[in-house]
């Protein structure tokens, strides 16, 4: 059986319209810089999986910055 390394090499989006489902954004071959991509973020890479706040804001836990992450679906591929 083949080990697959998960701890590592992540991409995420924020889906901030949650319009992911509709463009079908979990296909392998979905490309950001298509016609809607101003609605949807580009894939950012991230070091680790955990909370993103934690990754990508300067005080994670003040109330503004912890719903800025929550309100809004994201996605993450591998």
């Amino acid at each position: 059986m083949q080990e697959i390394d998960l701890s590592t090499n992540w991409l995420v989006l924020q889906d901030v319209k949650n319009c992911g489902e509709k463009f079908c954004i979990y296909k392998s071959d979905w490309n950001p810089t298509k016609s809607f991509a101003h609605v949807i973020s580009e894939w950012e890479p991230i070091d680790r999986l955990t909370h993103l706040q934690l990754l990508f804001s300067r005080n994670p836990y003040y109330g503004g910055e912890l719903r800025r992450f929550n309100d809004a679906p994201w996605w993450y591929k591998n």
